[in-house]
């Protein structure tokens, strides 16, 4: 009973030893696991879809925080605009910024000139970054990880955009199309949205 599941957990579990851990894949291994064990009786039945969801949020966010510090580059330059209430709103300089807002918003613009690719969490908040600034010399990677919450992102302007990331009953999608003729440096958007939406307008 319940081999079904294993089509989510071998794709999960390879995801994790090709790719790294990632929000998306560890979300998926633990629905796999959760319908595999409750499909043979193995753990209550009053252990309900509910409660498995809460454990996925909590693990999800848990990835999210130890990855952002594994991998924090050096603080951020940022200078916030007090003028714009509904917004932390600021000027980022930081060439590898590191973005999270988790029960909360963010807004912010980075203008660095030696742009090398950067990372963004939002658990249960909401983050808007503008890219559009940036000078983009090569090709650059950026990772953003939406849990319950939603990432916007303006581009550079000449560059171009590549989509490459997975949503998990959420989206991840862009509005902008470039065509890839080799003529501008890439930015490549990777991530996960889990219950999410990770956008580049």
């Amino acid at each position: 009973p319940g081999f079904w599941s294993l089509f989510l957990i071998i794709p999960a579990m390879y995801s994790m030893i090709a790719y790294s851990v990632r929000v998306w894949n560890t979300v998926v291994l633990m629905l796999g696991l959760y319908f595999l064990l409750y499909s043979n009786d193995v753990i209550p039945r009053v252990l309900t879809f509910p409660a498995i969801l809460s454990a996925i949020i909590i693990v999800a966010g848990v990835v999210i925080i130890t990855s952002s510090m594994r991998r924090r580059p050096p603080a951020a330059h940022v200078h916030v605009h007090h003028d714009i209430p509904e917004f932390n709103a600021g000027v980022d300089y930081n060439p590898s910024p590191n973005y999270s807002a988790a029960f909360s918003a963010m807004h912010v613009k980075n203008i660095s000139s030696e742009f090398s690719g950067g990372q963004a969490s939002a658990v249960f908040g909401s983050l808007k970054i503008d890219l559009s600034g940036i000078e983009l010399k090569q090709d650059v990677v950026f990772e953003a990880e939406a849990v319950f919450g939603s990432i916007e992102i303006i581009p550079p302007m000449n560059a171009e955009v590549i989509i490459a990331g997975t949503p998990f009953a959420g989206s991840f999608n862009s509005k902008r199309y470039t065509a890839a003729n080799g003529a501008f440096p890439r930015f490549t958007l990777r991530g996960s949205a889990v219950f999410g939406a990770v956008k580049v307008i």
